[in-house]
Protein backbone atom coordinates (compact mmCIF):
# COMPACT_ATOMS: atom_id res chain seq x y z
CA UNK A 1 0.00 0.00 0.00
CA UNK A 2 2.81 2.36 0.92
CA UNK A 3 4.52 1.74 -2.41
CA UNK A 4 1.29 2.46 -4.30
CA UNK A 5 0.76 5.74 -2.38
CA UNK A 6 4.32 6.84 -3.04
CA UNK A 7 3.97 6.09 -6.75
CA UNK A 8 0.77 8.18 -6.90
CA UNK A 9 2.54 11.16 -5.26
CA UNK A 10 5.43 10.88 -7.73
CA UNK A 11 3.02 10.71 -10.67
CA UNK A 12 1.23 13.83 -9.38
CA UNK A 13 4.51 15.77 -9.10
CA UNK A 14 5.57 14.71 -12.61
CA UNK A 15 2.24 15.81 -14.03
CA UNK A 16 2.56 19.17 -12.28
CA UNK A 17 6.02 19.76 -13.72
CA UNK A 18 4.82 18.84 -17.22
CA UNK A 19 1.89 21.25 -17.04
CA UNK A 20 3.35 24.21 -15.14
CA UNK A 21 7.08 23.81 -15.73
CA UNK A 22 7.96 23.65 -12.03
CA UNK A 23 6.44 23.17 -8.61
CA UNK A 24 7.19 26.84 -7.88
CA UNK A 25 4.29 27.82 -10.16
CA UNK A 26 2.01 27.23 -7.18
CA UNK A 27 3.96 29.66 -4.98
CA UNK A 28 2.57 33.20 -4.76
CA UNK A 29 4.95 36.12 -5.21
CA UNK A 30 5.08 39.82 -4.39
CA UNK A 31 5.23 42.38 -7.16
CA UNK A 32 8.64 44.06 -7.25
CA UNK A 33 8.38 47.83 -7.75
CA UNK A 34 11.52 49.16 -9.43
CA UNK A 35 10.59 52.82 -9.51
CA UNK A 36 9.93 55.32 -8.07
CA UNK A 37 13.22 54.62 -6.35
CA UNK A 38 13.77 57.95 -4.59
CA UNK A 39 12.02 59.19 -1.44
CA UNK A 40 11.35 62.67 -2.88
CA UNK A 41 11.02 64.26 -6.32
CA UNK A 42 10.56 67.69 -7.78
CA UNK A 43 7.06 68.14 -9.19
CA UNK A 44 7.10 66.43 -12.59
CA UNK A 45 5.84 63.27 -14.29
CA UNK A 46 6.85 60.25 -12.16
CA UNK A 47 7.73 56.98 -13.90
CA UNK A 48 6.54 53.77 -12.21
CA UNK A 49 7.70 50.27 -13.20
CA UNK A 50 7.35 46.84 -11.64
CA UNK A 51 8.23 43.17 -12.18
CA UNK A 52 6.40 39.87 -11.76
CA UNK A 53 7.02 36.50 -13.40
CA UNK A 54 3.30 35.92 -13.85
CA UNK A 55 1.42 37.30 -16.85
CA UNK A 56 -1.76 38.82 -15.47
CA UNK A 57 -3.66 42.14 -15.61
CA UNK A 58 -2.29 44.76 -13.20
CA UNK A 59 -3.90 47.73 -11.47
CA UNK A 60 -2.40 50.95 -10.12
CA UNK A 61 -3.70 52.99 -7.19
CA UNK A 62 -2.21 56.35 -6.19
CA UNK A 63 -3.07 57.66 -2.71
CA UNK A 64 -2.27 61.12 -1.41
CA UNK A 65 -1.35 60.11 2.13
CA UNK A 66 -1.09 63.74 3.25
CA UNK A 67 -4.87 64.04 2.96
CA UNK A 68 -5.94 60.36 2.84
CA UNK A 69 -7.59 60.61 -0.58
CA UNK A 70 -7.14 58.50 -3.70
CA UNK A 71 -5.91 60.24 -6.81
CA UNK A 72 -6.12 57.12 -9.00
CA UNK A 73 -8.05 54.03 -7.91
CA UNK A 74 -7.42 50.61 -9.46
CA UNK A 75 -6.43 52.09 -12.80
CA UNK A 76 -6.23 49.16 -15.26
CA UNK A 77 -2.74 48.61 -16.68
CA UNK A 78 -3.50 45.47 -18.69
CA UNK A 79 -0.40 43.27 -18.75
CA UNK A 80 2.03 46.20 -19.09
CA UNK A 81 4.41 46.76 -16.20
CA UNK A 82 4.98 50.50 -16.27
CA UNK A 83 3.06 53.76 -16.04
CA UNK A 84 3.93 57.44 -15.92
CA UNK A 85 1.98 59.39 -13.29
CA UNK A 86 1.18 62.77 -14.84
CA UNK A 87 2.51 65.85 -13.07
CA UNK A 88 -1.00 67.28 -12.78
CA UNK A 89 -1.91 64.69 -10.12
CA UNK A 90 0.96 65.67 -7.82
CA UNK A 91 1.04 68.61 -5.40
CA UNK A 92 4.10 70.20 -3.86
CA UNK A 93 4.67 69.33 -0.22
CA UNK A 94 2.42 66.24 -0.37
CA UNK A 95 3.31 62.57 0.22
CA UNK A 96 2.06 59.72 -1.94
CA UNK A 97 1.79 55.93 -1.99
CA UNK A 98 1.62 54.01 -5.26
CA UNK A 99 0.20 50.47 -5.02
CA UNK A 100 0.40 47.83 -7.76
CA UNK A 101 -2.02 44.90 -7.53
CA UNK A 102 -2.94 42.04 -9.88
CA UNK A 103 -5.92 39.93 -10.90
CA UNK A 104 -4.09 36.69 -10.14
CA UNK A 105 -4.35 35.37 -6.61
CA UNK A 106 -0.76 34.20 -7.04
CA UNK A 107 0.48 37.78 -7.03
CA UNK A 108 0.53 39.88 -3.87
CA UNK A 109 0.27 43.70 -4.17
CA UNK A 110 3.20 45.96 -3.34
CA UNK A 111 3.45 49.66 -2.46
CA UNK A 112 6.08 52.38 -2.66
CA UNK A 113 5.94 55.83 -1.00
CA UNK A 114 7.45 59.13 -2.15
CA UNK A 115 7.04 62.86 -1.61
CA UNK A 116 7.03 65.96 -3.79
CA UNK A 117 9.47 68.75 -2.92
CA UNK A 118 8.54 72.40 -2.56
CA UNK A 119 9.74 74.76 -5.26
CA UNK A 120 12.21 77.39 -4.09
CA UNK A 121 9.47 80.04 -4.35
CA UNK A 122 7.09 78.14 -2.08
CA UNK A 123 9.91 77.29 0.30
CA UNK A 124 10.83 80.99 0.52
CA UNK A 125 7.23 81.85 1.45
CA UNK A 126 7.37 79.42 4.35
CA UNK A 127 10.87 80.54 5.35
CA UNK A 128 9.90 84.23 5.55
CA UNK A 129 7.18 83.33 8.03
CA UNK A 130 9.48 81.09 10.03
CA UNK A 131 12.04 83.88 10.35
CA UNK A 132 9.45 86.32 11.69
CA UNK A 133 8.10 83.63 14.03
CA UNK A 134 11.53 82.87 15.50
CA UNK A 135 12.74 86.47 15.79
CA UNK A 136 13.55 87.29 19.44
CA UNK A 137 13.56 90.72 21.02
CA UNK A 138 13.68 92.23 24.51
CA UNK A 139 12.06 95.60 25.25
CA UNK A 140 13.79 97.89 27.72
CA UNK A 141 10.38 99.20 28.85
CA UNK A 142 6.89 97.74 28.90
CA UNK A 143 5.18 97.78 25.49
CA UNK A 144 1.41 97.75 25.40
CA UNK A 145 -0.02 94.80 23.49
CA UNK A 146 -2.81 95.09 20.96
CA UNK A 147 -6.10 95.52 22.82
CA UNK A 148 -4.56 97.04 25.97
CA UNK A 149 -7.05 98.83 28.22
CA UNK A 150 -6.80 100.15 31.78
CA UNK A 151 -8.96 97.21 32.90
CA UNK A 152 -6.90 94.76 30.82
CA UNK A 153 -3.33 96.08 31.01
CA UNK A 154 -1.62 93.46 28.82
CA UNK A 155 1.99 94.28 27.94
CA UNK A 156 5.26 92.87 26.62
CA UNK A 157 7.22 93.17 29.86
CA UNK A 158 10.47 95.03 30.09
CA UNK A 159 13.61 92.89 29.95
CA UNK A 160 11.64 89.72 29.14
CA UNK A 161 12.62 87.86 25.98
CA UNK A 162 9.86 87.86 23.37
CA UNK A 163 9.61 85.52 20.39
CA UNK A 164 7.89 86.59 17.18
CA UNK A 165 7.01 89.94 15.64
CA UNK A 166 4.21 91.54 17.71
CA UNK A 167 0.64 91.88 16.50
CA UNK A 168 -0.02 95.48 15.48
CA UNK A 169 -2.70 97.40 13.60
CA UNK A 170 -0.92 100.72 13.34
CA UNK A 171 -1.58 102.96 10.38
CA UNK A 172 2.06 103.34 9.38
CA UNK A 173 3.29 106.43 7.53
CA UNK A 174 5.92 106.35 4.82
CA UNK A 175 6.09 110.09 4.17
CA UNK A 176 5.01 113.37 5.74
CA UNK A 177 2.05 113.52 3.33
CA UNK A 178 0.45 110.45 4.89
CA UNK A 179 -1.94 111.21 7.72
CA UNK A 180 -4.22 109.14 9.91
CA UNK A 181 -7.12 110.18 7.67
CA UNK A 182 -5.18 108.97 4.62
CA UNK A 183 -3.49 105.81 5.90
CA UNK A 184 -1.08 103.63 3.98
CA UNK A 185 0.28 100.21 4.85
CA UNK A 186 4.03 100.23 4.57
CA UNK A 187 5.65 97.88 2.01
CA UNK A 188 6.46 94.36 3.16
CA UNK A 189 10.18 95.05 3.55
CA UNK A 190 9.44 97.70 6.20
CA UNK A 191 7.71 95.30 8.57
CA UNK A 192 9.85 92.19 8.32
CA UNK A 193 12.20 91.01 11.07
CA UNK A 194 15.17 93.11 9.94
CA UNK A 195 13.19 96.34 9.94
CA UNK A 196 11.59 95.54 13.29
CA UNK A 197 15.02 94.91 14.79
CA UNK A 198 16.15 98.35 13.61
CA UNK A 199 13.06 99.99 15.09
CA UNK A 200 13.80 98.61 18.55
CA UNK A 201 16.05 101.67 18.88
CA UNK A 202 13.57 104.13 17.37
CA UNK A 203 12.50 107.10 19.57
CA UNK A 204 8.81 106.26 19.07
CA UNK A 205 9.10 102.50 19.64
CA UNK A 206 7.49 102.78 23.10
CA UNK A 207 4.93 105.44 22.12
CA UNK A 208 1.25 104.81 22.69
CA UNK A 209 -0.57 104.17 19.43
CA UNK A 210 -4.33 104.40 19.69
CA UNK A 211 -7.42 106.13 18.42
CA UNK A 212 -7.07 107.50 14.88
CA UNK A 213 -3.51 106.16 14.64
CA UNK A 214 -4.84 102.60 14.93
CA UNK A 215 -6.78 100.99 12.09
CA UNK A 216 -9.59 99.91 14.44
CA UNK A 217 -9.20 102.46 17.26
CA UNK A 218 -7.69 99.98 19.71
CA UNK A 219 -4.39 100.45 21.49
CA UNK A 220 -1.68 98.69 19.51
CA UNK A 221 2.12 98.50 19.42
CA UNK A 222 3.74 101.12 17.19
CA UNK A 223 5.62 98.48 15.21
CA UNK A 224 4.59 94.99 14.09
CA UNK A 225 2.09 93.49 11.66
CA UNK A 226 -1.48 92.26 11.47
CA UNK A 227 -2.51 88.97 9.85
CA UNK A 228 -2.82 90.14 6.26
CA UNK A 229 0.32 92.29 6.38
CA UNK A 230 2.21 89.29 7.76
CA UNK A 231 0.82 87.01 5.01
CA UNK A 232 1.69 89.66 2.42
CA UNK A 233 5.28 89.73 3.69
CA UNK A 234 5.44 85.95 3.31
CA UNK A 235 4.14 86.27 -0.26
CA UNK A 236 6.58 89.14 -0.95
CA UNK A 237 3.68 91.46 -1.79
CA UNK A 238 4.70 95.11 -1.83
CA UNK A 239 2.12 97.59 -0.58
CA UNK A 240 -1.24 97.29 1.16
CA UNK A 241 -2.72 93.89 1.83
CA UNK A 242 -5.97 92.82 3.46
CA UNK A 243 -8.03 89.62 3.76
CA UNK A 244 -10.25 90.98 0.98
CA UNK A 245 -7.27 91.46 -1.31
CA UNK A 246 -6.27 87.82 -0.83
CA UNK A 247 -9.79 86.71 -1.81
CA UNK A 248 -10.72 89.07 -4.66
CA UNK A 249 -8.43 87.54 -7.29
CA UNK A 250 -6.09 90.50 -7.66
CA UNK A 251 -3.08 88.63 -6.27
CA UNK A 252 -4.37 85.06 -6.00
CA UNK A 253 -6.19 82.14 -7.60
CA UNK A 254 -8.78 80.06 -5.75
CA UNK A 255 -7.73 76.50 -4.95
CA UNK A 256 -10.19 73.74 -5.86
CA UNK A 257 -13.22 73.43 -8.13
CA UNK A 258 -16.98 73.65 -7.77
CA UNK A 259 -17.08 69.83 -7.87
CA UNK A 260 -14.92 69.57 -4.74
CA UNK A 261 -16.37 69.28 -1.27
CA UNK A 262 -14.99 71.74 1.29
CA UNK A 263 -12.65 69.00 2.53
CA UNK A 264 -11.39 68.18 -0.97
CA UNK A 265 -10.69 71.85 -1.69
CA UNK A 266 -8.52 72.01 1.41
CA UNK A 267 -6.83 68.77 0.30
CA UNK A 268 -5.46 70.60 -2.76
CA UNK A 269 -3.55 73.17 -0.67
CA UNK A 270 0.23 73.15 -0.57
CA UNK A 271 2.70 74.91 1.73
CA UNK A 272 2.95 78.52 0.59
CA UNK A 273 -0.77 78.86 -0.11
CA UNK A 274 -3.00 81.08 2.03
CA UNK A 275 -6.31 80.37 3.76
CA UNK A 276 -8.50 83.37 4.43
CA UNK A 277 -11.89 84.67 5.53
CA UNK A 278 -12.99 88.27 5.24
CA UNK A 279 -11.40 88.88 8.63
CA UNK A 280 -8.31 86.69 8.94
CA UNK A 281 -5.52 85.17 6.85
CA UNK A 282 -2.75 82.65 7.50
CA UNK A 283 -0.09 80.89 5.42
CA UNK A 284 0.02 77.10 5.04
CA UNK A 285 3.46 75.84 6.12
CA UNK A 286 2.96 72.06 6.34
CA UNK A 287 0.29 69.44 5.65
CA UNK A 288 -0.31 65.96 7.05
CA UNK A 289 -3.14 63.60 8.00
CA UNK A 290 -4.20 62.09 11.33
CA UNK A 291 -7.36 61.05 13.10
CA UNK A 292 -9.65 61.52 10.12
CA UNK A 293 -8.58 65.14 9.53
CA UNK A 294 -6.02 67.07 7.53
CA UNK A 295 -3.58 68.78 9.89
CA UNK A 296 -2.12 72.09 8.77
CA UNK A 297 0.88 73.84 10.24
CA UNK A 298 0.14 77.53 9.71
CA UNK A 299 2.37 80.57 9.88
CA UNK A 300 0.01 83.09 11.41
CA UNK A 301 -0.04 86.55 12.96
CA UNK A 302 -2.63 86.45 15.73
CA UNK A 303 -2.90 86.99 19.46
CA UNK A 304 0.23 88.74 20.71
CA UNK A 305 2.87 87.41 18.30
CA UNK A 306 3.24 85.61 15.00
CA UNK A 307 3.95 81.88 15.32
CA UNK A 308 3.59 78.46 13.69
CA UNK A 309 0.22 77.16 14.88
CA UNK A 310 -1.77 74.00 14.13
CA UNK A 311 -5.27 73.96 12.67
CA UNK A 312 -7.21 71.05 11.21
CA UNK A 313 -9.59 70.75 8.27
CA UNK A 314 -12.66 70.94 10.54
CA UNK A 315 -11.44 74.29 11.90
CA UNK A 316 -11.16 75.75 8.40
CA UNK A 317 -14.45 74.28 7.18
CA UNK A 318 -16.42 75.46 10.22
CA UNK A 319 -14.74 78.87 10.07
CA UNK A 320 -15.62 79.43 6.41
CA UNK A 321 -12.01 79.67 5.21
CA UNK A 322 -11.12 79.62 1.51
CA UNK A 323 -7.80 78.48 0.10
CA UNK A 324 -5.93 80.63 -2.42
CA UNK A 325 -2.68 80.29 -4.33
CA UNK A 326 -0.38 83.16 -5.27
CA UNK A 327 -0.69 83.98 -8.96
CA UNK A 328 2.12 82.20 -10.77
CA UNK A 329 2.24 79.24 -8.35
CA UNK A 330 -0.95 77.52 -9.49
CA UNK A 331 -1.11 73.71 -9.66
CA UNK A 332 -3.69 71.64 -11.55
CA UNK A 333 -7.02 71.70 -9.70
CA UNK A 334 -9.24 70.40 -12.53
CA UNK A 335 -9.09 66.61 -11.97
CA UNK A 336 -11.41 64.86 -9.53
CA UNK A 337 -10.48 62.91 -6.42
CA UNK A 338 -11.48 59.22 -6.59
Amino acid sequence: MKKISLMLVLLFIMATVMVFGSIEAFAAEYITINSPSSSTYNRADIYVSWNSSIITPYYLTLTDTSVNLKVLNNLSMGIQKNYTIPKKYLYEGHKYKVTISASSSQVYPSSRSFGINLSSTRQNIVTRGDRMNSFTWKPSKDVRKYGWTPSNPIVYRANELQTGIPYSKTWKKTSSSNTSSSPYYVPWNYTNARYFEEKLQAPDFYSVCEGAASSDGKTTPMYGSDCSTYSGICWNIDGETSPTKFLNGSISTKVGTSNDTAYKKLARLSPGDVVSTSGHTMVIASISYSGGKILFGCNEQAGSNCARRSHDSDYFINGGYSGVCKIGLEQDYTWRWQ
